[in-house]
């Protein structure tokens, strides 16, 4: 065990994930954490995947001084509920986590700079529903401005450079656009403070502001397809800023939306257009992730 002036070093920031917190320990010289972060960084996708393994937790604080408490929060759980994880005061699908590349938002990494603490992965960050950083708001990327390729966990030695070009990722220059309504709600959904959550939750309808996390990005995700379906005639990419617009406006707004491809192709001169149409909503409400999601969409359009 590390004495706990040298503990503090390695004591895991507020947020950050178990990723990039291993890089940060691979940092460091110890001969005491080599045995371990050899084996864990041994295989490529050992860093990506170490958020969901709050079983290391353990071995980590053997090591490191801190204890297995201090250092839970940098993992995502399991939940209860079959597929699911816990990340801090937030449950997800397992599919709402997205380790796949490494995103990172610059000016926040700019922040942790000028607040004369080192640049951090957030494990917020790995959310895949978020554009934007929770907290400040600043855009998230997943791509380096000058060598235009992924970032990638596989070939990280320090979470706020390019693996491939050492390009300082605090000077990136990102997308300028201002959040829309969808960036604007999600980010509030899952600020780190509770009273900011809980005015995101007070705009939903009634029925589901006690909803999960995961559930309400799935009833988001499935009015943008069938707003879809109506525009286009097809699901994909799903309409996220209306269809959060359109959940904001509550029941009655939803059950409109359900019934406008309906009620666009009983203006068709085809006669099987409205059966088409009606069958396409209905599947798109069966597949819906979430059986909570299906059964509440399905009473408002029965």
């Amino acid at each position: 065990m590390r004495s706990a002036t040298n503990s503090v070093h390695f004591m895991p920031a507020p947020g950050e994930s178990a990723s990039g917190f291993l890089i940060h320990l691979s940092r460091s010289f110890s001969a005491e954490l080599a045995p371990l972060l050899s084996a864990l960084l041994s295989d490529p996708q050992a860093v990506a995947s170490a958020v969901y393994s709050p079983m290391l937790a353990g071995p980590i604080s053997d090591l490191v001084g801190a204890s297995v408490r201090e250092l839970l929060p940098i993992f995502a759980a399991p939940h209860s509920k079959a597929n699911y994880l816990r990340i801090g005061e937030f449950v997800l699908r397992y599919g709402q986590i997205n380790q796949s590349t490494r995103r990172v938002a610059p000016e926040t990494f700019a922040d942790d700079i000028g607040a004369g603490r080192r640049p951090y992965h957030r494990l917020s960050w790995s959310i895949a529903a978020l554009r934007i950083d929770p907290d400040t708001s600043h855009r998230l990327i997943d791509t380096c401005d000058r060598c235009g390729r992924r970032l990638r966990w596989m070939n990280t030695f320090d979470v706020s450079q390019c693996g491939d070009c050492t390009r300082r990722l605090w000077l990136c220059k990102g997308d300028s656009a201002a959040p829309d309504a969808y960036d604007v709600f999600v980010g509030e959904l899952f600020n780190s403070t509770i009273n900011v959550r809980k005015a995101a939750r007070n705009q939903l309808p009634r029925r589901i502001r006690a909803w999960i996390e995961g559930d309400i990005l799935d009833l988001i995700e499935v009015i943008g397809a069938v707003i879809c379906l109506a525009n286009q005639g097809v699901e994909l990419p799903p309409n996220r800023s209306e269809g959060i617009e359109i959940v904001l406006a509550g029941d009655s707004a939803i059950r409109r939306c359900l019934r406008r491809p309906l009620d666009q192709a009983m203006c068709s001169k085809d006669r099987l257009a409205p059966a088409l149409a009606s069958s396409k909503v209905f599947a798109r409400l069966r597949r819906a992730p979430s059986r909570l999601v299906s059964e509440y969409l399905m009473s408002l359009v029965i």
